[in-house]
């Protein structure tokens, strides 16, 4: 993870430089917006990813009927060949669209080295920005505080314990607009998903992954009280972009029909079997 840590504190750096030299000269707002421009700077980096994933949910709604169909073929069939012949099937229904079972989840693995990095950029932030002192910085919002016991590296848990009122509100905002965030993302993609089909039925996740989406974004407020609180506003500021970025690339999806994208991402296919071939 060094090199990507790295690559993330100069990148990093180099925002809070700019914001220093259009006058941004407060440490701690300077840290925040960094923070703020930062998280977009990396979700436009994903962009790409994220229009694929955009592609995929639509091609879904077209593969889930006839995925579902083999499912139903060998329900109750537990023995190895039916196994290994129902997976024979849904793999020709996955080729026959040019996509893939882990099309859809790839995106979000490739974010999760950017977090990874993010992490120790935030809680070691004075050795990647070459003008923060860490024994003086400046306080603001709460989220910065002067002195050693509170750093940038402060969790909400650690704010609360100062005693201090405004800490405290900051502590205990910074988690829950993490877990409002979240929730209202995952619900505004979930509307988006089911306004592209009459049929409901064919976009409903599943109840576990529904499960999943709504228990998620309360694990992330309860870890949220012991991680750092830039990180925090991090997570915020990603649920915001993310949102916005699907609402935009769907309204320009929909002008495009779905059939036009299984015929790209079928050609793209191709293209890359050839390639491997050669």
């Amino acid at each position: 993870m060094n090199p990507i840590e790295k690559l993330m504190g100069l990148i990093m750096n180099g925002i809070y430089e700019c914001l220093y030299f259009i006058g941004v000269k407060d440490v701690g707002w300077n840290i925040v917006l960094s923070t703020v421009f930062f998280t977009i700077l990396i979700y436009m980096l994903l962009l790409p990813m994220t229009i694929k994933q955009q592609k995929f949910s639509r091609i879904s709604a077209v593969m889930n009927p006839e995925i579902q169909k083999i499912q139903e073929k060998y329900k109750g069939k537990t023995d190895q060949a039916s196994m290994m012949k129902m997976q024979e099937e849904t793999k020709a229904v996955y080729k026959k669209y040019g996509s893939s079972p882990s099309s859809g989840c790839l995106g979000s693995l490739i974010q999760l080295p950017f977090l990874f990095a993010l992490w120790p950029v935030m809680r070691n932030i004075s050795e990647h920005v070459g003008r923060i002192d860490g024994d003086k910085i400046h306080t603001v919002l709460g989220i910065v505080v002067s002195g050693n016991e509170t750093t940038p590296a402060a969790t909400p848990s650690s704010l609360i314990k100062s005693g201090d009122a405004a800490l405290i509100i900051i502590a205990i905002l910074i988690p829950l607009l993490v877990g409002v965030t979240q929730i209202a993302s995952t619900k505004i993609s979930q509307k988006l998903m089911q306004s592209r089909s009459d049929k409901k039925e064919e976009n409903a996740l599943p109840k576990q992954m529904n499960m999943m989406m709504t228990i998620m974004p309360l694990m992330s407020v309860f870890m949220c009280f012991s991680m750092e609180v830039v990180l925090g506003l991090y997570w915020i500021v990603s649920a915001v972009v993310r949102t916005i970025q699907q609402i935009i690339i769907n309204k320009v999806l929909d002008k495009k029909p779905v059939e036009e994208l299984v015929k790209e991402n079928m050609e793209k296919a191709a293209r890359k079997n050839a390639r491997k071939q050669r």
